[in-house]
Parts: C-alpha cells; sequence; structure tokens
C-alpha cells in the first residue's frame, strides 16, 4: 500500500482503497491455499493437489468466482476499462497479474479454464501487461538481470523516472 501511494496506483477514494485491499488480500489467500497444499510435496502428490484446487467447486474456481464477481461489480458501477476498482490500474491489479501471472506459468492447465469460464480475468492481466510503463520496467529489469548474473558485484540498477501519482 504504501509504495503504491508512492507510485500514485493505491486510490485516494477510500472505498475504492478498500476495494484494492480486499483483491490483493484475496490473492494472498489464494496463494497461501496453493501454497499449503503443493510446497513441499513429492511431484506426484503436487499434481494430485493441482488437480483437487482446480476440479470444477474447488479452491480455484471459488476464489476466482469470486474475483470474477468484483470485476463485474465494477461494470455495474460503471467501470469501462474492465478493471477491478476504476479506469485506471491500481494495487489491486497489479498484485492479481502478478499473483496469476505466476500461477499461470507454474499451472499448465490454468491457462484453459481461465479462458473458458474467466476470460474478463485474462483481460485484466492482459491490460497491466500492456502498459508502456510497465512493458518498459520488465525490459530495464531483464537488463539489470543480466547484468547481475555477468558481474554481480556491482549491483546497482537505475530505473527511468520517478515515482509520480497517477504514473501508470
Amino acid at each position: 500500500r504504501y509504495v503504491g501511494k508512492l507510485a500514485g496506483v493505491y486510490p485516494e477514494n477510500p472505498i475504492q482503497a478498500a476495494l484494492a485491499d480486499e483483491l490483493a488480500d484475496s490473492c494472498e489467500d489464494l496463494a497461501n491455499v496453493f501454497i499449503s497444499k503443493t510446497f513441499g510435496k513429492e511431484e506426484e502428490e503436487k499434481k494430485a493437489a493441482v488437480g483437487e484446487l482446480l476440479k470444477e467447486g474447488g479452491s480455484f474456481d471459488y476464489w476466482t468466482g469470486k474475483f470474477l464477481c468484483r470485476q463485474q461489480e465494477a461494470e455495474k458501477r460503471g467501470v469501462k476499462s474492465g478493471l477491478f476498482v476504476g479506469e485506471e490500474i491500481t494495487t489491486a491489479e497489479l498484485k492479481f497479474s502478478a499473483s496469476f501471472g505466476f500461477m499461470l506459468t507454474k499451472i499448465p492447465p490454468l491457462k484453459g479454464i481461465m479462458e473458458a469460464k474467466y476470460k474478463p480475468l485474462l483481460k485484466i492481466i492482459e491490460t497491466v501487461n500492456g502498459n508502456e510503463k510497465i512493458k518498459a520496467f520488465e525490459e530495464q529489469f531483464k537488463k539489470n538481470t543480466a547484468a547481475f548474473k555477468e558481474k554481480p558485484e556491482v549491483g546497482t540498477f537505475k530505473y527511468a523516472g520517478t515515482a509520480k501519482p497517477g504514473s501508470l
């Protein structure tokens, strides 16, 4: 929240801030379910646990249904961007995109489930990932990571610009 405020992506409106907090906290709840069921497990046991989590009516369905509901509620409030809180990217969409983006890379069947039942949520991830400032940051981050691997003793990285409210 603090960094979100500094970067201008944490809502000033208390109701929108509460929505952003709720969504970010729910991402943590879903991540904790997956971690608690899969971390440290043998591969076969992990596969079975993921299958249980992804089944119809399972934990993933429950939580993802809640996220979809929040996105639909935003549309009913007049939000046309398809995002959760308002017309601009907030900490909610950033947290959601990071959490779900990670899960999509680690759990192959997830993409098909999302495409079949939760397309508006994939659109949020696409919106965040398509943001020019986020793409520029990702590009610089890749360069910095490569430079660090090459010369770890340097370890100083700079990013263009400053944190300005509403800058995404």
